[in-house]
């Protein structure tokens, strides 16, 4: 797998290059197993799949228990929700294959499961001369996180999430940040690749706000890497501001406490 990281940020390679580096499965959470075809796939995740960016990776294993490293492979998540309809959450991808011979992407739920509805997941594999089939995982739990955010501008509503890449800590924070839009209430989503950003870190109890922040820039397809400065310790409060083509869209507002 190749890449050219010439033209990407210090933050953004960074984001880059971990979603390149994930432990193996050992470490990870287990969602369950399924069949596509005569291929068994294992999904599982970092810790918790939650609102917000979640990664997610498939283990492929053939009718002898080998290990697939060749394959197309893509996630489609669905909320059916309690009181009828469907709607899905946006893809990043590209889907990757990473260093522990894992299919990686990352998903970004809106909502969590729950009362309003559960998620289920299709992971559709292709091996190569060979018709596309699905695995099917019919229920996974999806925790509330304050990690997504939604709004409107016009007849369009929109996605926005900010996730720390790691605990927080007083100093400057890799953060993720996505941005989608949907023109059909969640049925499809396309990724806003032209987006802009300005980061408000603030301790509200203090009426304190910190400078020094890293406004994201795009890593790909509705991927934005930057940096959150912290400057003390406390309870605060992200404003994240989106704009496209210099019209402001929405504010997201997402509360970290160290």
């Amino acid at each position: 797998m190749t890449r050219s990281f010439a033209k990407l940020s210090p933050f953004a390679l960074a984001l880059l290059l971990s979603a390149c580096s994930e432990s193996s499965s050992g470490g990870m959470t287990f969602l369950g197993s399924g069949q596509a075809g005569t291929v068994t796939v294992q999904l599982y995740t970092d810790t918790q799949l939650q609102t917000g960016l979640s990664p997610v990776y498939a283990k492929l294993i053939d009718a002898s228990g080998a290990g697939i490293t060749v394959a197309v492979v893509s996630f489609a998540p669905t909320m059916t929700m309690t009181g009828g309809g469907t709607h899905t959450a946006p893809v990043v991808g590209p889907v990757t294959l990473n260093n522990q011979y894992l299919f990686q992407d990352y998903i970004v739920f809106p909502m969590p499961s729950g009362t309003t509805g559960s998620w289920s997941m299709k992971v559709h594999v292709q091996l190569p001369g060979q018709a596309a089939a699905f695995a099917n995982f019919p229920s996974l739990p999806v925790a509330a996180s304050g990690n997504a955010a939604t709004f409107a501008s016009g007849t369009t509503n929109y996605l926005l999430s900010m996730n720390l890449k790691s605990p927080a800590i007083v100093g400057q924070n890799p953060i993720a940040v996505t941005l989608f839009s949907t023109a059909d209430s969640g049925m499809t989503w396309a990724a806003i690749d032209n987006g802009t950003f300005v980061l408000l870190p603030c301790v509200p109890s203090a009426s304190h706000c910190s400078a020094g922040s890293v406004n994201p820039t795009l890593v790909r397809n509705g991927l934005y890497g930057g940096s959150l400065n912290f400057d003390r310790s406390g309870s605060w409060v992200t404003t994240v501001q989106a704009s496209q083509a210099g019209t402001r869209l929405g504010d997201g507002t997402f509360a970290t406490s160290f």
